[in-house]
């Protein structure tokens, strides 16, 4: 089993300071939510789990990946809990090898899907900084999110390197907490901005390609804004999921950044709760929202069906 070690380069990066250049903010668009999708609440789960609910992921095999202070639990699709391991963590992401990375306050492990362990990264000595986000790139690098240090990383191989301190630019960070990759890109639910970062993390440098949230970092109750956003997630078309903790919903987006829908928990199941993690199905079919309530909720997405075409001409 490979070991990692990275305590160098995190501690060299708190002492890193704006080395990234400043962008303009892209022109932000603008959207109705339209009536042909929303999502329907359809169920509760994890309350039979004795430990605090930390992350979940749903994975390319169709599985439910939930991870809580004691282990981490794989459930069917209805709920079924079909297999457990003694893995605690804060975050959990599922590897485009079929494989499963688990953040925890000791490093970071690599499983199988059977819980064998591959490789593990370590930096025990630094207990203090969490791993809020966690997330696969190219070619099975990593980012992570250091909240406490306002930090994003990019691992590759045994090579990590400082992606965004902390700052009040689009290209920096206050509080960063969950991540998503998809297309090349790296969404970052930048909490103490109040807004989400799109980036393109490959580039000669640094460089946004998509800002949502408005420019005012002390966030908003409308639509398209945020207050305190947790996490994010991208389905394989492009539409963005965030949790908007604040405001106890989840605004979907298009990949052009306009606003789809909005989920209103309290609306949905009654009981007045936030969302502080997410994940979709791959095609955006099935929402998954852990709330501070220590439970995960299903939501469905409802499609209105075309109207039939005109065939022209009158009835007989």
């Amino acid at each position: 089993m490979k070991k990692i070690s990275i305590l160098g380069f995190i501690a060299a990066s708190l002492l890193w300071w704006g080395c990234t250049e400043k962008m303009a903010l892209p022109p932000e668009p603008s959207g109705e939510i339209p009536p042909e999708s929303t999502y329907t609440f359809i169920s509760t789960w994890g309350e039979h789990l004795s430990g605090t609910l930390m992350d979940l992921e749903y994975g390319a095999d169709g599985y439910l990946y939930v991870l809580d202070s004691a282990g981490i639990h794989k459930f069917f699709g209805n709920g079924t809990e079909v297999a457990v391991w003694p893995y605690h963590g804060t975050a959990i992401d599922f590897g485009s090898d079929h494989t499963l990375w688990i953040a925890a306050m000791e490093g970071i492990y690599h499983l199988t899907l059977d819980g064998t362990p591959l490789d593990t990264l370590s930096f025990a000595s630094f207990p203090e900084l969490a791993i809020a986000g966690l997330v696969e790139g190219e070619n099975q690098g990593l980012f992570l999110t250091l909240p406490d240090a306002d930090l994003v990383l990019q691992v590759q191989d045994t090579l990590v390197d400082t992606l965004s301190t902390f700052g009040s630019g689009i290209l920096y960070v206050d509080e960063p907490r969950g991540l998503a990759f998809q297309g090349g890109w790296l969404y970052v639910a930048v909490s103490g901005h109040n807004w989400v970062e799109v980036w393109d993390p490959y580039a000669s440098s640094l460089q946004s390609v998509l800002h949502l949230g408005g420019l005012n970092p002390d966030g908003d109750t409308a639509q398209g804004m945020f207050r305190r956003p947790l996490d994010v997630a991208v389905d394989e078309n492009g539409f963005i999921y965030v949790a908007d903790s604040g405001n106890a919903r989840v605004q979907v987006f298009r990949p052009d950044g306009s606003v789809l829908t909005v989920v209103d928990l309290e609306a949905s199941t009654g009981v007045p709760e936030a969302p502080i993690r997410l994940t979709v199905s791959l095609t955006g079919k099935y929402l998954y929202v852990l709330t501070d309530q220590n439970r995960i909720l299903k939501f469905e997405r409802v499609e209105k069906p075309p109207p039939p075409p005109d065939t022209g001409g009158g009835g007989g």
